[in-house]
This record gives C-alpha cells, sequence and structure tokens, in this order.
C-alpha cells in the first residue's frame, strides 16, 4: 500500500509545490470497530463501523449490524422476526418511514426537501439491521438510497406495524 500512497501523490504534491504534511487530503486510512450493542428478547445485535480513505474527495463509512439468535448461535433474517410480513408490505413500510431519522437533514430554505433526497421512489429491505424494543432498523450505505452528504441512512420500522 505504502509504494502505491508515494507513486499515486508524489507527482500530485510536486505540481501542487505542497509538503505532505499540509495535505490532508492524502491521509489515506482504514479503520474497522465493531460492538456488541444491547440485547433484545433472545437477540443480541453486533455493530461494524468501518471507514475508508484512499484518496479523492472523501471517504467512505459503512456501518454493517448483524443480529444473532444468542439461543442458536447463528445470525439472524429479518424475516425470522417478523415472519408474516412479506418483502412487498416491507418495502411499504420501509417507503412510509424513510424520512423518520432524516427530518433534520430537511431543510427547505437551503434546498434540501424531502421530494429531493432518495434516488428512487422504492426501498427494498437491506439485509442490514438491527432489532431493539422499538423494532427493526434497517441501515443503508451511502449511495445507496441517497447522495453521500446523507451518510448511513437507517430506517426504523415499529414493532406495532409489523403484526
Amino acid at each position: 500500500i505504502s509504494d502505491d500512497y508515494v507513486s499515486t501523490n508524489t507527482a500530485m504534491l510536486e505540481e501542487m509545490e505542497m509538503a505532505e504534511e499540509d495535505a490532508p487530503f492524502l491521509n489515506w486510512g482504514f479503520d474497522c470497530m465493531g460492538g456488541f450493542g444491547d440485547p433484545y428478547k433472545q437477540y443480541v445485535n453486533y455493530f461494524i463501523d468501518k471507514y475508508e480513505y484512499w484518496g479523492g474527495a472523501h471517504g467512505m463509512s459503512v456501518n454493517v449490524p448483524l443480529v444473532f439468535d444468542t439461543k442458536t448461535g447463528q445470525c439472524v433474517e429479518w424475516q425470522e422476526l417478523a415472519p408474516g410480513v412479506s418483502e412487498a408490505r416491507m418495502a411499504e413500510l420501509l417507503l412510509k418511514h424513510r424520512m423518520d431519522d432524516l427530518k433534520d437533514m430537511v431543510d427547505e430554505e437551503e434546498g434540501i426537501n424531502e421530494d429531493d433526497i432518495f434516488f428512487s421512489e422504492t426501498i427494498e429491505p437491506s439485509p442490514w439491521f438491527s432489532v431493539d424494543k422499538e423494532g427493526i432498523t434497517f441501515y443503508y450505505q451511502p449511495y445507496d438510497l441517497a447522495p453521500y452528504v446523507f451518510g448511513v441512512i437507517t430506517v426504523p420500522v415499529p414493532w406495532a406495524e409489523l403484526q
């Protein structure tokens, strides 16, 4: 990696007449952490948070939650937690709740309105979700549903609507 870093950035530094320490945009890096969240019934969430920056306009954050059944030790899918809910019904619920965690990002005066945030008018269930006493929360990585500026988007679906 270091040889690639040097070969990629040396010419740019010379052209810009900058020292490497004066060019924070060249600070390549990779961070990855994981940890358990609060349990819910017989389930426990494990969260993996990763950030990579290998040059360019910005790095990339990825948040991957996994839900494990503590009785079996197996990773579960959302269908096991909401067995009566079809993919189509979950897609409807995700569409309904897509703005629940993004309300603070909408600013009509700045030209950011709810209708302009998402790339598509539909949202499919993500394989990445967490579970808690409130319901199931689906995670979408940057660019999955919306531009990078919105980051990792979480869409919570309450248990009451999953019955």
